[in-house]
């Protein structure tokens, strides 16, 4: 391959990774008003397209639960749910690596100075978004369509 190609293949990929980056950021806006629905469906489009382009989403929706934020992390929570339920399988299989996993954790006993105006509310939110999150991560589908199996990871 020459060095041109080399470089168009390249700007190529970067230019649609930073679009996966985008509608991360879309989605996990600083602030009150809630991610559009449309958004999510986006972000778990992006699963389906290529195992590179989940793994990209996955360390991106990682980077967001690692701040300190509540109303970051919650979206991140958020996404996180919405695309292990809607996106491919493998997202959710990834997600239950040792530490995306203590990433969410992390976000159950999450707690810090409380807002003025909400108090702890944006906290709570956030431990119950994880606890839910983690409630899906670990609830398996069987393949014959039977009733759904708890499996151990939440304590």
């Amino acid at each position: 391959m020459t060095t041109f190609v080399k470089d168009q293949v390249s700007s190529l990929w970067n230019s649609h990774l930073t679009e996966i980056g985008r509608w991360v950021e879309k989605a996990t806006q600083d602030t009150e008003s809630p991610t559009p629905g449309y958004v999510h469906h986006e972000l778990a489009k992006y699963t389906h397209q290529s195992l590179e382009e989940s793994r990209m989403l996955e360390a991106l929706l990682m980077k967001k639960l690692e701040t300190n934020a509540p109303r970051v992390k919650l979206k991140a929570l958020k996404c996180v749910k919405f695309v292990v339920e809607k996106g491919h399988p493998s997202f959710g299989t990834d997600f239950k690596t040792p530490g995306r996993i203590e990433a969410i954790q992390n976000c159950l006993q999450y707690h810090g100075p409380p807002d003025p105006i909400l108090g702890d509310s944006l906290y709570r939110s956030v431990r119950d978004e994880a606890g839910q999150v983690m409630t899906m991560l670990f609830r398996q589908q069987p393949a014959d369509g039977g009733a759904v199996v708890e499996t151990a990871g939440i304590e």
